[in-house]
């Protein structure tokens, strides 16, 4: 009886009709087909269905194979025997699937050793006969002969001088004394030598249950089993311990390939004559030995034989093997399969149960559970198993702190018991400590299969650390050990910074006073600490801290970089007060080429504020265009002004995107030329750390860019106006802003119409402003007034700013 499952669901692709809604899982009775795989429905309990769930069963049905295990590694199928084919399809089985009969691999594939040659030695018993080559050689005083004579049909030889021979039927042995008599008679000085040429060729016949049955032309000396190699063997329906050799019509001799095979007997294996018949019988009774043994494969049986006569056939049982319960599995007179469970122990047994043909025998490993040690693991020198005596106790395994690793947790170990009758695992520990001193308490008694634990003190309790911060190298938690003071941490840190205050250090310590904690600070004194003094050199404990704090306004040398035209450029150190006319002095001053209010001032810290600052504004900006964008989109009034808002919108959030990506340069307006004619007036600049000053050669043109006619740099003339220098460009567009002009000076100060000075009426604005060398006249374009357009004018003023201040520091620093 098989049961199938299967599970309906909603579909709206399996069935031709209309779509089904229900989700069931039926359990279908009926009849499987192990080796086809195919199953049986119930006619009953298909009816209880619907005609659709009934199609989509008998559809799913077909799908259905009877589940497949692994499959496990089996002989190529193509030349099995019955036999083999059986217990190859034993997947549930898979130590007899991979079983083959014993001795046939032999025949696979023929060796050339096996074969005769003619340069072996002949043997003695071996019969002349007509086509051997004799070979004869006389040696005496007065000549010498060599011949070679061939035996006729008549079995004769002629020897010159002597005459016609009857040699056929001799044995070698023979044919050599009567050789000697005939050709040496009397002369005693003669030596003579016989010796066998070619030898003939027979032909035998070897037919029954081989590959290749037929007539075979060997060599005279090859023997029954020569032959057999020939013809490629028994198939695996022929016998190998009954090969029958006839001759004459009777069978002269019965040949067991096992006792060449397993002891290398060939007394058996007799010698061929011409007309020999070799006659493989069906095999045998055959037995299957699997497991651990050691040769496992199927055995053909001779006459009757017991448990141990299979046994030994097989190499006898493995060392691994079980010998309790060896397991054979029997067909019961063709009927069923039964099986029988034998334990060999009892030598009775072994020797006097018979197999039968088709059995199989299985012989499974014994438990790799060790049923008399315990076992020691964790944190101790030689872990592994001990054996188990009578009253053996912890100390026996234990019997010293020697056989522990460092720092083994001496409070609890463990005992792992099994415990019967249900196996469950009973812990029971005891203190190491106290059964390494001697008490009996503690040194257990053991019992077998007991695992004895012994744990890692730091796998157990929380590591101990002290940490160190502040002038030292390196600061951090470190494992606190025993007996560990204030100059051992300083070592771990890897020694004081330089500018470590000597005098004293910070110690603090948390305590639990009256179920409270309680912090308490100790100041250390560190030349005298690290010197190892008592007092002053405290021992540490558990989660202490130690603060190593610097000397007071303690900095190490600062620099600043003077670039350009200075009397003798480079990196300047710089002391506390310092300021630029300081260092400006101490580097000769400015050269004649100099351009003072063309200087340029970076520094890192504005550099820092500015890259803040240029974040908020973008932040702001684009929260700004997004609000903007949602206001478009809502008021277009048609498809093409909201396509042409989203694109003007789309334009401003790249240029707030590059603004993003812009790097502030840091620039400070210092007015220099105002500080070369007082020095150290309020003008001056105390010097920080990375301060890079730029003084370019005098800039002898005016730039005009945006919305004029010919935007190009224009050579200064002394007291020229913005109006005269548009008025060379060709003025302004029609698309200019004229409101929005504004000027960037050489120093990075923006002049605009709002800041260009004058008192009215005498107030000219932008146009009449004079311009000084390396000012840079910008002409905005006229957009439609709204916040953001400003705010994008805003971002072109700071971009601009940015990337000339670039461009002039890159220009010097190149030349």
């Amino acid at each position: 009886m098989k049961h199938v499952l299967v599970v309906l669901a909603t579909s709206w692709g399996l069935l031709a009709a209309q779509p089904v809604a229900f989700a069931e899982t039926y359990t279908l009775p009926g009849r499987a087909d192990e080796a086809s795989g195919s199953v049986t429905i119930a006619p009953h309990v298909l009816q209880q269905l619907s005609a659709e769930q009934q199609q989509l069963v008998q559809r799913r049905l077909t799908e259905v194979r009877a589940p497949e295990a692994p499959p496990a590694a089996a002989p190529p199928s193509g030349d099995l025997s019955d036999f083999e084919r059986m217990l190859a399809q034993r997947q549930y089985d898979p130590i007899s699937t991979r079983l083959k009969q014993y001795g046939y691999d032999l025949f696979n594939e023929t060796p050339s050793t096996f074969a005769p040659v003619d340069d072996l030695p002949v043997p003695d018993d071996y019969v002349v006969g007509p086509g051997d080559e004799i070979m004869v050689s006389a040696v005496s005083p007065r000549r010498n002969a060599e011949n070679t004579l061939t035996v006729a049909r008549d079995g004769t030889i002629f020897y010159p001088n002597i005459g016609t021979l009857t040699v056929a039927g001799m044995s070698y042995a023979r044919l050599v004394s009567f050789l000697g008599q005939q050709i040496k008679g009397e002369a005693s000085q003669m030596q003579l030598t016989v010796r066998m040429g070619k030898l003939r060729s027979i032909k035998v016949f070897v037919v029954g249950r081989v590959k290749k049955p037929g007539a075979y032309t060997v060599s005279s000396l090859s023997s029954l089993s020569n032959a057999l190699l020939s013809c490629g063997g028994p198939t695996k329906a022929g016998s190998l311990r009954d090969i029958q050799l006839k001759r004459h019509g009777k069978t002269v001799a019965r040949f067991d390939y096992y006792d060449l095979l397993m002891q290398g007997d060939s007394s058996k294996d007799l010698r061929l004559q011409a007309g020999d018949v070799i006659f493989i019988p069906p095999t045998g009774p055959q037995v299957a030995v699997a497991g651990n043994v050691k040769s496992p494969a199927i055995y053909e049986l001779k006459g009757t034989s017991t448990l141990a006569d299979v046994l030994q056939l097989a190499g006898g049982i493995a060392p691994t093997g079980y010998t309790q319960q060896v397991q054979i599995e029997r067909f019961d007179e063709n009927r069923a399969r039964k099986v029988l469970d034998v334990n060999i122990d009892r030598l009775q047994t072994a020797g006097t149960m018979t197999l039968q043909d088709g059995d199989l025998l299985k012989v499974f490993p014994v438990s790799t559970k060790l049923r008399n040690a315990v076992f020691l693991e964790g944190n101790v020198e030689r872990p592994g198993q001990y054996e188990f005596r009578p009253n053996l106790r912890l100390r026996d395994v234990i019997r010293s702190d020697r056989d522990l690793k460092p720092e083994s947790y001496m409070e609890l170990g463990m005992i792992e018991r099994v415990t019967p009758p249900d196996d469950h695992i009973e812990l029971i520990p005891f203190h190491l400590g106290k059964a390494l001193a001697g008490d009996a308490t503690e040194n257990k008694r053991l019992s077998p299969e007991d695992r004895i634990r012994i744990y890692y003190r730091w796998d157990i309790q929380e590591l101990p650390k002290v940490r160190v911060a502040g002038a030292v190298n390196r600061g951090g938690e470190f494992q606190l050990r025993p007996r560990m003071t204030v100059s051992d941490l300083i070592h771990l840190a890897g020694g004081l910074l330089d500018q470590a205050d000597l005098s004293k250090a910070e110690l603090t310590r948390v305590r639990i006073i009256d179920n409270k904690a309680v912090s308490q600070r100790l100041e250390v004194d560190l030349q005298r600490a690290l010197r190892g003094e008592k007092g002053a050199n405290v021992a540490l404990e558990k989660g202490d801290y130690l603060l190593i704090r610097p000397v007071a306004d303690y900095k190490r040398f600062r620099t600043v970089t003077l670039m350009g035209e200075i009397a003798q450029p480079g990196v300047y150190t710089f002391r506390d007060g310092e300021t630029l006319t300081d260092v400006i002095q101490r580097a000769g001053g400015y050269t004649a080429r100099a351009y003072l209010k063309g200087a340029i001032f970076t520094r890192q810290s504005v550099k820092r504020l500015q890259e803040e600052r240029l974040q908020e504004f973008a932040d702001r900006l684009s929260e700004n265009l997004y609000r903007q964008s949602a206001q478009q989109a809502a008021t277009a009034l048609s498809s093409d002004a909201a396509r042409s808002n989203s694109e003007a919108m789309s334009a401003r959030r790249a240029l707030v995107e590059s603004l993003k990506q812009t790097k502030a340069s840091g620039r400070m307006i210092v007015a220099l030329d105002k500080l070369n004619q007082k020095p150290h007036s309020t003008l001056d600049v105390q010097l920080e750390e990375g301060d890079t000053l730029v003084v370019p050669s005098l800039i002898n043109s005016v730039s005009v860019l945006g919305q004029v006619y010919n935007p190009t740099a224009v050579t200064f003339e002394p007291g020229r106006t913005l109006g005269d220098y548009l008025a060379k460009t060709g003025g302004t567009t029609q698309s200019a802003d004229q409101g929005s002009i504004y000027v960037v000076r050489a120093d990075g100060s923006v002049l605009t119409d709002q800041n260009v000075g004058g008192w009215w009426p005498f107030r000219r604005g932008i146009r009449g402003a004079v311009l000084e060398p390396g000012d840079t006249v910008m002409v905005p374009e006229r957009l439609a007034v709204d916040t953001s357009i400003r705010d994008i004018r805003d971002i072109t003023q700071i971009l601009f700013q940015i990337a000339t201040t670039a461009a002039l520091t890159w220009s010097i620093v190149t030349k």
